[in-house]
This record gives C-alpha cells, structure tokens and sequence, in this order.
C-alpha cells in the first residue's frame, strides 16, 4: 500500500461509502454454498447464478431464476436465514480492516444487499468493524443496480453523495453506485467495460484513508 505520503493520487470527500461482500469481507465460499443448492434444486448452472447474483438481493436472484416461485421475498429471506450459519471461510479483503479503522465514524456507511443480520455475522467473522450506520436490504425498495441505497446512506450521513467515495466490487453494485452520482472505487475486476470510475484497485490495501477533520477525509492512492 502507497503511504499518504507517497500515493500520486488524491480525493477529499465528506464521507466513505462501501459494499460489504467482495469490497470488505471475502464470502465466496459461503456464497457459493448457499446458492448450490437453490441451483441444483432448479436444474440451474451454478456458475451462472453466481455470476447474475453477485451484488444483487437474494430475491431478485429468485425472481430471475425461478419466475414462477410465488414468494420470491420468502425464498430470499429463508436463503439468508441460512447463510447465518455459513462462516467457513470467511476472511476480510485484505486491508479492510486497517481501512475502517481509518475512518471517521460518523462519516462511514455500509450499502449492502444482505440483511442486517447476515451482514453482522459476516463482518464479525472477518473481524472488520461494523459501522454505525448500515443500509441493508431491508432498507430499501429496489436493491443494486438501483442506486437508491447509497443515495439513502449519504442522507443518513448528512451529505451530498457527490461528495461521497462508494466502494463496489459487483457490476451489479458498480452500476448502481455510477448512478448515484458518488465518485466510484472499483475494488477488483468486475466491469472492466464500465466508464467513470475514479479508480480501480485489487484491493483496500491500495488505499489509505486519513481523516482531517470529522467532516473532510483525504484518500490516497
């Protein structure tokens, strides 16, 4: 990781923004094992509802899969339900936790398509930090690509989204998070055809965060 001293790049904003699963905390494999068995119940690819899920509330995944279910919310809600118990695995992305405790508190938000449960176990089993405030998908109307919940987070916090840095990992995420009109980090290799990212990194650890103030934070990288 470049020292704030030495990064060539520079943004101040009034307050981060960041999507858990893949941009925070690696749950691939706990993914992966939640969704197998909706595959396979469905004679579906898994690779393929992988690839559509990512990013995505669970029961918008259903209703793309399995048009006919009844009660796509019901289905997505019992999935979560039992990704709860799926810990296994589950890691911070690297320099995540150095990065959150880089913030200023009040100025830091979770937009997360997982319910604030599922969300609170896979923080603690990374060992990230969970932050005070938190949009899950019980917060919003329309999840990812829509950007409604960053759009919701930047007014829980107090400010102009345009002053926002987002952090996104999915394509699904990295649209929605374009569309807010917040300046877009794109953490990993998703969407390499997406134009007006502010940066791309592998990682959190390409990044550092100091606060100045706390309402005005400098990231470097």
């Amino acid at each position: 990781m470049s020292s704030p001293a030495s990064a060539p790049n520079a943004l101040e904003v009034d307050a981060v923004i960041l999507d858990m699963d893949g941009t925070l905390v690696d749950s691939a494999v706990a993914v992966r094992t939640a969704w197998t068995t909706f595959a396979a119940a469905r004679g579906l690819d898994i690779e393929e509802v992988l690839a559509y899920a990512n990013g995505r509330q669970p029961r918008d995944t259903m209703a793309h899969f399995a048009p006919d279910e009844p009660d796509p919310d019901a289905l997505g809600a019992q999935l979560q339900r039992h990704e709860c118990s799926l810990t296994e695995g589950i890691v911070e992305i690297p320099g995540a936790i150095q990065f959150m405790r880089s913030l200023p508190p009040q100025r830091v938000a979770l937009v997360t398509s997982a319910s604030l449960p599922l969300a609170k176990v896979r923080m603690g089993a990374a060992g990230v930090p969970f932050p005070a405030m938190a949009v899950t998908a019980e917060d919003v109307k329309t999840g990812k690509p829509d950007p409604e919940g960053y759009v919701d987070a930047a007014k829980r916090l107090g400010v102009d989204i345009r002053r926002c840095a987002v952090f996104e990992d999915s394509r699904a995420g990295l649209v929605g998070a374009l569309a807010s009109g917040g300046h877009v980090f794109a953490i990993g290799q998703a969407a390499q055809d997406l134009d007006g990212l502010t940066a791309r990194l592998a990682n959190l650890e390409a990044i550092s965060a100091q606060a100045m103030s706390p309402s005005r934070v400098v990231l470097r990288w």
